[in-house]
């Protein structure tokens, strides 16, 4: 499970590019955050936040894009389109539509299939979904977050919504959903373990392991006291 100690993750997901295409087909990115190279997460220590859906439209068009969001704790969360001044994006974005907490709505999903198998969403307590609506624009400047530089090489969508958080121990984001490429052919596009994003929390979940050592040196400072006291 990727989480630390300091944040609360919020995943961004990207899409699976075309063959020996550099620029993924669909990304998650946070606004301000540092990329984790070693969990392939974005960070970021806000609940309040702008999370990017990226979508390079160079690669073909998206009849639809859907938002998941898998859930630790309880507590709340509002989305709200919003524009960025960080590169070019003179397109607001529709409101998401709530499409409720049913996954079975996506059965046969491909794209889905994989989002559902990894571990910040299997693992989550429960579940949001939005329908994004389609990307068809040429209007924003699409490149690869983790190593491109900025401006380059492809023009696509960039939908930015502001995110607010309350309450949840972490949150983790997904996107997916399927596109058409200059073949005429559809495929769906989804990936769960790159591109990911994360927001900081103020109740973190520390991991696992975490807790495991925590516990052993709790161990060991108790029976350090008995020796003493002998």
């Amino acid at each position: 499970m990727k989480r630390t100690l300091q944040c609360l993750v919020v995943a961004a997901s990207l899409a699976a590019a075309a063959t020996a295409h550099a620029v993924p087909s669909l990304q998650l990115y946070i606004d301000g955050s540092t990329y984790d190279a070693a969990t392939e997460t974005w960070t970021i220590s806000s609940n309040s936040f702008d999370l990017w859906v990226l979508g390079d439209t160079d690669q073909g068009i998206f009849p639809d894009v859907s938002l998941a969001a898998s859930f630790y704790g309880t507590g709340t969360l509002a989305i709200t389109p919003t524009t960025t001044s960080t590169v070019a994006d003179p397109s607001l974005s529709a409101t998401p539509i709530n499409l409720g907490s049913d996954a079975t709505q996506f059965s046969g999903n491909q794209a889905f299939t994989a989002v559902a198998s990894h571990a910040e969403y299997a693992d989550a307590g429960a579940h949001q979904f939005w329908d994004l609506g389609g990307m068809s624009l040429h209007d924003s400047p699409i490149y690869d977050y983790t190593s491109d530089p900025p401006g380059g090489p492809d023009t696509g969508q960039i939908n930015v919504y502001h995110i607010d958080i309350t309450g949840y121990d972490m949150v983790h984001f997904d996107a997916f959903g399927s596109q058409i490429g200059s073949n005429g052919k559809v495929q769906f596009v989804k990936a769960p373990f790159s591109h990911d994003a994360t927001s900081g929390g103020t109740n973190p979940v520390p991991e696992p392991g975490t807790l495991a050592l925590m516990g052993s040196g709790l161990v060991g400072l108790a029976a350090a006291r008995i020796r003493r006291r002998k």
